[in-house]
């Protein structure tokens, strides 16, 4: 799966950026468990909202970013936004909040997505999510055991909400 980058060349002409390999960075969910095929491919980050392309300094931020992973917890930078792949195995993701706003679309499969309040939904190939930083869990009911694939892309929020007199903030509970 090839991924490209375009930029300018010195005459202001579109180019193929050769600063990053055209493979994508795939970082494994589980590495705990070879077989299993969860994953992360990072498509692209940014630091800014606004990006400016009269450098380059967001692909060499993306190239550290993809090279050396993003902060625990985080799936994408704090002041910024990211693209992500996720491909997720049999079974479920930990119970989780993080302060991103994410629109989540299902390429392929099948997923159960729990809200802390006990409601669930099952998401197919072609629905989509908004979650606005909210505690859930993804549960792979794919039939066959097959693999599901959700394309994301993520912003920052504020790094803590205030809902009811509590404040919320980034939340990963794993299963032991």
């Amino acid at each position: 799966m090839p991924h490209y980058i375009t930029t300018h060349n010195s005459s202001g002409q579109a180019v193929f950026s050769t600063a990053i390999p055209e493979q994508p960075h795939i970082i494994p969910m589980r590495k705990d468990d070879p077989n299993d095929p969860s994953d992360l491919t990072i498509l692209y980050t940014s630091h800014q909202y606004k990006a400016d392309f009269s450098t380059e300094s967001d692909i060499t931020q993306y190239t550290h970013d993809r090279t050396h992973g993003l902060p625990p917890g985080q799936i994408t930078p704090t002041n910024g936004w990211g693209v992500n792949i996720v491909t997720l195995g049999p079974g479920k993701s930990p119970n989780h909040r993080t302060m991103t706003l994410d629109v989540v679309y299902v390429l392929e499969g099948e997923i159960e997505l729990t809200l802390d309040s006990g409601e669930m939904k099952v998401v197919r190939k072609g629905d989509s999510i908004v979650q606005r930083g909210t505690m859930h869990h993804w549960r792979n009911v794919t039939p066959s055991g097959g693999v599901a694939r959700l394309l994301g892309v993520a912003v920052a929020a504020e790094e803590s909400v205030r809902i009811g007199g509590r404040e919320l903030g980034t939340e990963w509970h794993f299963e032991k």
